[in-house]
């Protein structure tokens, strides 16, 4: 078992419709994996894209049980578990592969 991370961005409050984006899953004994696409990377994750100072309550860095994390304590998260097992080993390259700042990336969907 695991816990999904997701950034939240732009909240309507009159609607209440918010966009969501899957930035990755921590788990025991694992480093974190995280979710790319071909316009979002790791480097993307850690840089402006969640530092934004300007979220509102509704906006930021959540895990999946909807509890708010701030950017210093996902990336402490982040670096403490990159000692763990990593996905590369499962899925080979296509699927799953370590980047240039030995992070766990991968280009599918997963939960």
């Amino acid at each position: 078992m695991g816990t999904n991370y997701y950034l939240r961005l732009r909240f309507c409050p009159c609607c209440g419709r918010i966009d969501e984006h899957h930035i990755g899953k921590a788990s025991a004994g694992w480093k974190f994996l995280f979710r790319v696409t071909k316009n979002i990377d790791v480097n993307e994750w850690k840089g402006e894209t969640l530092h934004y100072a300007g979220w509102s309550d509704e906006e930021g860095i959540f895990n999946e049980h909807g509890d708010k994390v701030s950017y210093d304590d996902f990336w402490e998260m982040v670096e403490g578990r990159q000692d763990g097992k990593s996905y590369k080993h499962i899925y080979g390259d296509e699927r799953a592969w370590i980047d240039e700042n030995g992070y766990n990336v991968c280009n599918y969907d997963f939960s």
